[in-house]
């Protein structure tokens, strides 16, 4: 495993995902911030497609009894503000440990729809 890293066997495959905020000035320099976040995937199994099925459950029932406060998370992601993200999702019970404990496990598959989603949803609201 050089560099930490098993070997690739043709498998796998790497999802990234950026988020890039406008630039901001200061001292009349423009200054923007980049995040990029990305997951290493390999071949499903039925056992995986059964926590997604859990998972999906579970994301769709906070989207359906508490929608503002799940908007008010994807909002603090989007703009950055990670401490009050965790927080939100903390209060919710959105956490990989409360989706485990309740079956599913594999929350990083509803992550990256919603991000997927909001940040779909961003691009095509901004006005030029």
């Amino acid at each position: 495993m050089a560099g930490g890293y098993p070997k690739a066997t043709g498998d796998e495959a790497t999802i990234t995902i950026s988020i890039t905020r406008p630039p901001v000035d200061v001292d009349t320099l423009p200054v923007s911030s980049h995040e990029s976040y990305s997951i290493d995937f390999r071949q499903l199994t039925s056992a995986d497609l059964i926590k997604v099925r859990v998972d999906s459950d579970l994301f769709n029932a906070l989207l359906r009894d508490k929608p503002e406060e799940m908007i008010a998370m994807a909002n603090d992601v989007l703009a950055g503000r990670a401490d009050s993200a965790r927080k939100r999702a903390a209060s919710l019970g959105f956490s990989e440990e409360e989706f485990q404990r309740q079956g599913g496990g594999l929350l990083f598959w509803c992550g990256i729809v919603f991000c997927g989603l909001m940040i779909f949803a961003a691009a095509a609201t901004q006005r030029q």
